[in-house]
């Protein structure tokens, strides 16, 4: 394995909690002691070649969706086998939920086998793809969305923009967003715009009351007080939000469920927004599912009732 494996495992047996919160596992199926995980007995830096049985392997090492990430180069057949390089749709190298991803890595490394020329392409994610020409221009492709998207942000972070009004008006040229293996389901573009800002800069989003914040429960009850106190009147407004900006009324909904999650209206809104998010056809897995845990959440707090 590359030897950031040895990292990542190390960091997986300190947060089971965590992994089990984010990842929707139970605690139980994850990692807890070093005998629960097989080590490698051999580790490498950048790259190891390796000859089995008459066979040439080649193993090569960028960071992208994990810093031990490598392909693997098989030049007697021109066979490669990506790993979660390439995945046949907009990758996920976005996501909200998980450790640090490098999307420039990744681009560096899609280019670099593409230029291997491969005749056979073994992803990690769908069917092997046997025609050259499809494998060169779907690694140019990504390549070069992963690409703009970085050079994007870290334009906007160097034009001194605020982090949100970055991601928010990022939007790919149209001959790849309308490219048939960059479909959205993982993550979106603005999301792999969020990772690109974390690995560049600190936690703070630039908004300066977010440095050191009310708790959501009294930004809840501020507007609670706002509203009259008439939670029956915030959540009938809510729910009418749904359809004329379905953010805005997320936004409330939390608002109202931090502070008074065990009002049966509240929970009500709470159902209806994120069930609405999730119906909509603009929302991506990773999004699925933070909507489904807080549906849920209020769900389970009706129920203890």
């Amino acid at each position: 394995a590359q030897e950031q494996l040895l990292d990542r495992f190390n960091r997986y047996l300190r947060i089971p909690g965590s992994l089990a919160k984010y990842m929707n596992q139970p605690e139980q199926q994850l990692p807890h002691e070093k005998t629960d995980l097989v080590w490698p007995t051999r580790t490498f830096t950048n790259r190891l070649e390796l000859k089995i049985g008459g066979e040439l392997f080649v193993l090569q090492h960028h960071r992208g969706e994990t810093d031990d990430q490598l392909y693997v180069w098989v030049p007697g057949r021109q066979a490669l086998a990506s790993a979660d390089y390439y995945q046949g749709f907009l990758p996920n190298a976005g996501n909200g939920k998980r450790y640090q991803r490098h999307v420039e890595e990744w681009a560096v490394a899609l280019k670099e086998m593409a230029a291997l020329e491969p005749k056979i392409l073994l992803p990690a994610h769908g069917e092997a793809i046997t025609d050259p020409a499809t494998i060169i221009e779907n690694f140019s492709v990504l390549a070069e969305t992963l690409q703009y998207i970085v050079d994007y942000t870290l334009e906007g972070l160097n034009a001194g923009k605020r982090k949100d009004l970055i991601y928010d008006a990022i939007q790919l040229p149209e001959h790849l967003t309308t490219h048939p293996s960059l479909a959205v389901k993982y993550v979106g573009v603005a999301d792999i715009s969020k990772m690109v800002l974390k690995q560049y800069t600190g936690w703070w989003d630039d908004i300066p009351s977010h440095w050191t914040p009310a708790s959501m429960a009294d930004q809840g009850n501020m507007i609670i007080a706002l509203g009259g106190g008439n939670i029956p009147a915030l959540t009938t407004y809510g729910k009418e939000l749904i359809d004329d900006d379905i953010r805005l009324a997320s936004h409330l909904a939390d608002w109202l469920f931090y502070a008074r999650p065990d009002n049966a209206e509240v929970q009500q809104l709470v159902s209806e927004v994120y069930r609405a998010r999730i119906m909509d056809s603009k929302t991506n897995t990773m999004e699925m599912l933070t909507y489904l845990d807080q549906m849920t959440a209020a769900r389970q707090r009706a129920r203890n009732q």
